[in-house]
């Protein structure tokens, strides 16, 4: 593995290795916008961290992911570079939704597309402080430099052909202290990174197994559906709600926000239900239209920024200097999103909690 690059900075500050009862090891460090934090103190409980790598006796690896998977795959693909650093065979991690904890996971949100590109640092830092703690392990064990030890595939090689196990190292590694500097894999090495790795609940989604919001049940349960207005700058002036209340199952009909909602005893029946509601809606100011964001664009780009978000060289010396520039501006019209799976939230509202499912 040849040397890429060293990162240092003051791990304790969301990193901390504990060794599990029976072997292993875990690892418990600061997930989401951990590289904003560092100056936090460490607390002395490792749960306090927002997420964990756990190697147990038997060589399997634990990754917990913090995101929600909504089908760009990054429940897979953050662990994908925690596995890649930590030089672990991905057929040997097991990955884990971590539960709903703002506090302790930061972003646990899908969009914008800045899973990946907010978490590659910290996510490279996690596995690769395991793997050297994993090599200094095997160094002290063998007596030798640890410059002399190299991992491939969950394994600690020797220059004179001694290996040891993760899963044989990982209660002593967990004694250790955690380096203040670790080298990450320089890309060509990578063997994760970059290939084509099955989506983990895969087998699950394919064959029914797999739960979604909507698949929520309790006894006595009511279910809603909501009516919206027909555009945006729309108001709900009035409706007519007595043929939808005489349904069969329909238990309530509410407005609220601007919207009505239908509570009954099925899906089945609060759609129906929904159909026989008879709505007038009527203009709340200027309607929005495709037409008047394109103008708003436009003008902000033309118009430019005093405080960029980013100013990466100068482009307006570059433009000047160019032999030949292409201008070509793209448009697309504001769509509405349409999931396989129709937008639900589960809420069991109690004395002094609220349980959620989404």
């Amino acid at each position: 593995m040849s040397e890429y690059n060293i990162s240092t900075f003051d791990r304790r500050s969301f990193i901390k290795v504990s060794a599990l009862t029976g072997g292993g090891m875990l690892l418990g460090f600061q997930w989401m916008e951990a590289a904003t934090k560092l100056g936090n103190t460490a607390s002395a409980d490792w749960t306090e961290y927002n997420a964990f790598l756990k190697i147990a006796k038997d060589g399997m690896v634990t990754i917990m992911a913090p995101n929600p998977e909504v089908g760009q795959n990054i429940k897979t693909a953050l662990p994908m570079i925690v596995a890649e650093e930590l030089d672990i065979d991905w057929k040997n991690v097991i990955v884990e939704q971590a539960p709903l904890d703002t506090q302790k996971y930061q972003r646990q949100v899908a969009g914008g597309s800045g899973s990946i590109r907010g978490n590659w640092e910290t996510l490279r830092r996690a596995g690769a402080t395991v793997r050297e703690m994993l090599k200094e392990a095997a160094a002290q064990e063998w007596k030798v430099p640890t410059s002399e030890c190299t991992t491939e595939n969950g394994m600690v090689k020797h220059s004179s052909g001694k290996s040891l196990s993760y899963s044989a190292l990982a209660e002593k590694a967990a004694q250790l202290p955690v380096p203040e500097q670790v080298t990450f894999k320089s890309p060509a090495d990578y063997k994760i990174i970059g290939t084509r790795a099955k989506n983990v609940d895969l087998k699950d989604i394919i064959t029914g197994q797999q739960k979604y919001g909507i698949d929520t049940k309790r006894e006595g349960m009511l279910y809603a559906t909501i009516m919206r207005p027909p555009a945006f700058g729309k108001k709900l002036a009035n409706f007519d709600d007595s043929a939808a209340k005489t349904m069969p199952g329909i238990k309530n009909i509410v407005s609220f926000d601007n919207k009505i909602a239908v509570v009954g005893t099925s899906t089945w029946a609060v759609l129906q239900a929904k159909k026989k509601l008879k709505a007038t809606y009527t203009d709340d100011g200027k309607l929005e239209t495709t037409e008047d964001y394109m103008k708003a664009i436009s003008k902000l780009a033309a118009e430019g920024s005093n405080e960029p978000r980013r100013k990466d060289g100068n482009v307006t010396e570059a433009l000047a200097q160019a032999d030949k520039v292409l201008e070509s501006t793209y448009t697309a019209p504001f769509l509405p999103h349409a999931p396989m799976e129709p937008m639900n939230f589960f809420a069991h509202v109690k004395e002094n909690s609220v349980e959620l499912h989404a």
